[in-house]
């Protein structure tokens, strides 16, 4: 199944024992249309996720709350600073969102594909594995 990827990607699986192989699907999830509610604001994954293989959970994360935590400075009641915050975000994550589904979708099709999740410490102790900071 991995015979085209580096040669390390072979010798990684075959040193990992299946019971320590954790398997989940990735699931597209629509991003929410309302990020407050009451004195709860939503950011990051929480309310505009991307599949994990695309990098921008964390990155959009701090974004949002880099956004947020300013305009909470600015303002004298938090619970006005939410709207604001959706409204200067909501245009540029979903386009994200978007522009990363596309490309999903074109990868791995509809379904998106199986994934393997492996810990750093799975692989504590590995021999050959040049090049990875284990």
């Amino acid at each position: 199944m991995f015979s085209e990827f580096h040669p390390l990607v072979g010798t990684l699986i075959s040193n990992i024992s299946t019971g320590r192989i954790i398997r989940n699907d990735i699931y597209d999830l629509q991003p929410l249309k309302q990020w407050p509610r009451d004195n709860i604001c939503l950011i990051g994954d929480a309310c505009h996720c991307v599949t994990p293989d695309m990098g921008q959970g964390g990155a959009q994360a701090i974004e949002d709350a880099y956004y947020l935590s300013n305009l909470i400075a600015k303002e004298q009641h938090t619970l006005n600073a939410f709207p604001k915050f959706q409204k200067k975000r909501y245009k540029k994550v979903n386009a994200i969102v978007k522009q990363y589904r596309k490309i999903a979708h074109w990868k791995y099709g509809k379904s998106f594909g199986k994934y393997l999740f492996i810990t750093k410490s799975d692989l504590t102790g590995f021999k050959n594995l040049s090049g990875l900071d284990c």
